[in-house]
Parts: C-alpha cells; structure tokens; sequence
C-alpha cells in the first residue's frame, strides 16, 4: 500500500508542475502495471485498478483496457481473498437499487443481497451486517 500511497503523491505533485492532462498520462501508466499485475493473479493490483478506474471513470481520460473497473472486482470476488471486492460490488448494486432505474430495483436488490452474502461468507462483517438488515 505504501508504494500506491507513493504513487498518488508523484501524480497530484504532477497535477501541480503539469496539469490535468500530466496526471492522467501517469495514472495511466500506473493502471497498465496494475492490469499487468492483475493478469498474473496479484489480487491488490486488481483491486486497486478496479476501484480507480470506477470511481474515476478512468475511461473518459483513455481507454487503454479491456476491462471495465468493475471486471477487476468481479475477478477478485471470485478468490478466496475477495471479500473486499465483494463488499464493493454488493454496494454498487445497493445505491443503484436505492437511485437507479425503478424497473430494475429488484434485479438490484437481488444482485446486492448476492454479494453481500458472498463477501460475509469469506469475512466481511460488514457485509455480514448489510446482508441481514436488507433481509
């Protein structure tokens, strides 16, 4: 983590001394080594470039990947270590069924009630929590 703590450090001071359009070239080339680690199964890697790419929308700056962001979590949900990914998945689904479109709430519930269970049965208590109270 504190290489990636590093890395954001480098692309906000590049934000400064270059711009926007600085900034997004070094996270771009900072999410290919992530994709990279990915393939080869580095589960931390995937989750990072997972939640950078979601929360950002990375792909309005370039679209280098075959993936969307949430590819990335889906694969990491799958592992054994995937609890995180899982938790963040159930909770996509969550605010969509909360202010997404109304015809497929129940489809959104559905899919959030899955993944919380999911992530609470690898040992997220949190998703264990959600997972009861939306039931």
């Amino acid at each position: 983590m504190r290489k990636f703590t590093q890395k954001l450090i480098q692309i906000i001071l590049n934000i400064v001394k270059k711009g926007i359009k600085g900034a997004c070239e070094m996270l771009n080339d900072y999410l290919i080594e992530m994709d990279k680690k990915c393939d080869k199964n580095d589960f931390k890697a995937c989750v990072l470039a997972g939640l950078a790419i979601s929360i950002n929308d990375f792909k309005k700056w370039k679209n280098y990947n075959k993936y969307d962001g949430n590819a990335y979590l889906y694969k990491v949900c799958e592992s054994e270590q995937g609890n995180f990914a899982c938790l963040n998945i159930a909770n996509m689904y969550f605010n969509e069924y909360l202010f997404g479109i109304k015809s497929k709430k129940d489809y959104y519930l559905y899919m959030a009630k899955k993944y919380y269970k999911k992530s609470c049965e690898k040992g997220n208590s949190a998703s264990c929590e959600k997972f009861k109270n939306i039931n």
